[in-house]
């Protein structure tokens, strides 16, 4: 094995730690339980800073067999073995590869099935292989285990459990959205799990970084994913990380800006705040049909509205007009009394942007207008575009 193979090995072999970390503190039923990583373990799960449960994993790419010799059941005895001071009566010990454990092997009868599990044969075997073992790699494993004694050597063995055959690190994910598929719409769910990952692997940063090894609860797993649920639901549309940093210009002969200019509105400032929120609304309103088709009538549905509020100010602007029959001043008021309401596409997605460039869209295809005679005076002039995504 080569050392940039051996290195990648050793990678993937820690991010199965901190993924398959994840799955156990999800799937457990006690929302009181925290899980701690690299403190007493790879993964342990804790009690008023006393572990109850010490989770050792094992993770191959191409996965074989645990073999009573096997150098990760060895090492896992090994690291038991020197924990064994810590260990609280009830304390368990869990061995979780991705290898299969052959019948009638050590691994085999220390599943928890208990038609199989059997734990004096266990010890025998275990005893039987530190005792001919010529396997340097093994061999204080094996040393260490002949120093227990029988009594003390079957109550630590009577302590362990494997687990073979575990999901490795790519079908991992595929167990932990099982139990997000209750409260996430099957549409979001990848993208919930790509948010949770992303949130516990900051939180097991945090915690190897802290100087008490932080412990991390299933309740606060179940915040986060609460959070997760509640920002992805019914009122959830995400706004593009990329969307400030879109380049625009003021096209002229746009027919938005031409509206505009029927109010002799020249200000530069004016000009590219239109141009960067049509812009913008115009990319983002793409993004999220391209990524959910289904929003497009929701889009048409908003436009209409958009379009009904715009018609009853523009019915009193022509009231005005009754008494003071400037129509760019008039024309003015009405584009400042659109440009600054409030009227979000959802709830929770008040960025001013969407409804100002909205609308600057629907002045380009002169669905709606600011001068009282706009339809007249630039008819033909329309966008080319058609009707906005």
């Amino acid at each position: 094995m080569t050392e940039s193979h051996q290195a990648s090995q050793q990678m993937l072999g820690y991010l199965y730690q901190v993924v398959y970390a994840l799955y156990l503190i999800i799937s457990c039923e006690d929302n009181n339980d925290q899980i701690g990583i690299e403190r007493f373990d790879d993964v342990s799960f804790e009690k008023d800073g006393t572990p109850k449960e010490l989770i050792q994993l094992k993770h191959h790419v191409t996965p074989g067999k645990l073999t009573d010799s096997s150098v990760d059941l060895w090492r896992t005895l090994k690291v038991w073995m020197d924990s064994k001071d810590i260990l609280e009566e009830d304390t368990k010990l869990l061995l979780i590869t991705t290898a299969s454990a052959p019948q009638e092997s050590v691994a085999y009868f220390l599943k928890a099935d208990e038609q199989v599990r059997n734990c004096q044969k266990a010890y025998g075997k275990l005893m039987e292989v530190a005792k001919k073992s010529t396997n340097n790699t093994i061999s204080n494993a094996c040393n260490a285990f002949k120093k227990l004694g029988q009594s003390e050597g079957l109550k630590l063995v009577k302590r362990i459990e494997v687990l073979d055959g575990a999901t490795d690190i790519a079908d991992t994910d595929s167990k932990i959205k099982s139990y997000l598929e209750i409260a996430v719409k099957p549409k979001y769910e990848d993208k919930v799990l790509t948010a949770l990952k992303g949130w516990w692997f900051q939180q097991c940063i945090l915690g190897l970084c802290s100087p008490g090894l932080k412990l991390i609860s299933k309740n606060e797993v179940t915040r986060e994913i609460q959070r997760l649920v509640k920002k992805y639901d019914i009122d959830y549309l995400p706004i593009a990380s990329d969307i400030n940093s879109i380049k625009y210009g003021v096209n002229k002969d746009s027919t938005y800006v031409k509206q505009l200019g029927l109010l002799k509105i020249d200000d530069e400032d004016i000009l590219e705040s239109a141009a960067s929120d049509y812009v913008k609304a115009d990319a983002q309103r793409s993004k999220w049909i391209r990524e959910d088709p289904s929003l497009a009538d929701e889009l048409g549905e908003y436009d209409r509205n958009l379009i009904d509020r715009w018609h009853r100010l523009f019915l009193n602007m022509k009231m005005e007009l009754a008494e003071d029959p400037d129509k760019i001043k008039a024309g003015r008021r009405l584009y400042g009394k659109i440009m600054t309401q409030d009227f979000p596409i959802r709830a929770n997605r008040r960025e001013q942007f969407i409804m100002c460039g909205s609308y600057q869209k629907l002045s380009d295809n002169l669905k709606v207008g600011w001068h009282k005679d706009y339809h007249k005076l630039l008819k033909g002039h329309e966008s080319s575009n058609g009707k906005m995504e």
